[in-house]
């Protein structure tokens, strides 16, 4: 929603912009000359919306940054105050929708009064109602955004609270800058018009009356929602002065010398990531694989979904052939070789519907690894519930989407999905081990090669449901 709502604000800008040009071009021809005051509102107005959404765009911190617990930091809940006061600029927020519903409703009763209730066959009466209803609905953005404020902070790593607060603040400044600006231009129009309609005391009165209208219902909303915004300046306040705070805490005090040291207490264990290494590792000894869905007639059409997968080196080679099916969830050695891996349950990933996976050793029927689904992202776990490593999805654009697999912070094999023609059938997922991929930290390669599946039928339905 943030992203859609800092889309919305550029777009404006940009348009403000190209409109502040054109208008400004215009006024040099006598027919056109009316147009000239406009140049200046459209410029203030394109350049309040452009600055806010590339400022707000830029300090917003990336998706994958927001995943606290797939990345496997360590995160302190958000501060009590801070939350209720999130919470409460929400409240105020939402008490905000039944005024400007009422305001909407009054700007189309005056419109109808004046358009009158004739027929419009070409349709012309959308040019005055959009021009009407622009600035609620720039009211209604700007409410939406002050909800996303609020929920964002509460569901994301707390230490990056106050950056998405005031991401969220610098959006909802462009949003409260431009209504003021709408506003203000209203107001500039009315002015204009009088002395036009001097002759017409019926129009003139009627311009007046909406004016008046339209500048005590914007100027009421314009105010609140400028003190709202106000209230979300002082959360971003609070929330990097919880930051500090933290981090403080956090700080060991040193102990000066010649201070008896503190008792010493007894160390307690904890539980520390070793990593999973399956019979299967040693099969994976080349640094590139291809996953290619074996996809029916059937499923290509009609299931979308693959039940047999090749899987080859890259370039392909006679004794590095494998294949994987979820008829059985098996991951094996061709041709006719022994199954190395198994997935628990034996059941492929859905369009909404994500399910945790355990990874069996087919010999001893033990589980030596789990893939845990986190939105996009994968956590793997070993038996004990560490975690040994994370698949994180960094990005995703039309026809690819890429995978990157970390031990700690270090990658270790990333995943390429592509279109390998004109439909998602012939699509493939490429696994690309790191040169320096034995030495530690490491991944098993059996493991990395099991999710791999996963992580092509994830990325094909991904893609189908962008690109029907």
């Amino acid at each position: 929603m943030f992203r859609g709502l800092a889309a919305v604000a550029f777009s404006a800008g940009f348009a403000g912009i190209a409109a502040s040009i054109v208008s400004k071009s215009l006024a040099t021809n006598d027919t056109f000359a009316w147009v000239a005051p406009l140049s200046g509102f459209a410029f203030k107005l394109g350049v309040a919306a452009l600055a806010a959404s590339i400022a707000a765009s830029f300090s917003m911190p990336r998706r994958t940054d927001l995943v606290g617990h797939v990345r496997g930091e360590d995160d302190h809940p958000l501060s009590v105050p801070l939350t209720l006061l999130l919470v409460a600029l929400c409240g105020v927020a939402v008490l905000q929708v039944p005024s400007l519903l009422a305001w909407g409703r009054e700007e189309l009763s005056i419109l109808r009064s004046a358009l009158g209730v004739d027929s419009d066959p070409l349709g012309l009466n959308v040019v005055p109602m959009t021009m009407v209803l622009s600035l609620p609905v720039m009211a209604a953005l700007t409410i939406a955004l002050f909800v996303v404020t609020s929920l964002l902070p509460i569901v994301a790593p707390s230490q990056l609270a106050w950056r998405l607060i005031g991401s969220c603040v610098l959006l909802q400044l462009g949003y409260v800058a431009a209504g003021f600006i709408v506003v203000g231009e209203v107001r500039t129009i009315g002015e204009v018009l009088a002395p036009l309609l001097a002759d017409d005391p019926t129009a003139a009165r009627q311009v007046s009356e909406w004016i008046a209208r339209h500048d005590a219902a914007a100027s009421a909303t314009s105010q609140r929602l400028a003190w709202t915004c106000l209230g979300y300046v002082v959360a971003a306040v609070v929330a990097s002065s919880s930051r500090a705070v933290t981090r403080t805490e956090g700080v060991q005090p040193t102990i000066e010398p010649g201070l008896m040291a503190p008792a010493a207490t007894a160390p307690v264990s904890q539980p520390h990531a070793v990593p999973v290494v399956s019979a299967a590792a040693a099969r994976f000894d080349e640094s590139e694989y291809s996953v290619h869905p074996r996809m029916t007639l059937i499923e290509a059409w009609f299931t979308r979904k693959c039940t047999n997968f090749e899987i080859r080196a890259i370039p392909h080679r006679t004794k590095h052939w494998f294949s994987f099916s979820w008829d059985t969830g098996g991951l094996r050695h061709e041709p006719g070789g022994a199954e190395l891996l198994r997935l628990k349950p034996a059941k492929p990933p859905g369009l909404f519907l994500t399910r945790r996976y355990d990874v069996v050793d087919p010999g001893t029927g033990e589980t030596i690894a789990k893939f845990i689904p986190r939105g996009s992202d994968w956590e793997i776990e070993d038996p004990y519930g560490n975690i040994a490593g994370r698949v994180l999805c960094d990005s995703s654009a039309f026809g690819s989407v890429t995978y990157r697999a970390l031990v700690g912070d270090s990658e270790v094999c990333h995943f390429k999905w592509a279109l390998a023609g004109l439909s998602t059938s012939a699509a493939q997922l490429e696994i690309v081990f790191r040169a320096d991929g034995a030495a530690w930290p490491r991944l098993d390669r059996g493991i990395a090669v099991a999710i791999a599946p996963i992580l092509e039928q994830q990325a094909r339905l991904a893609n189908e449901r962008r690109n029907p």
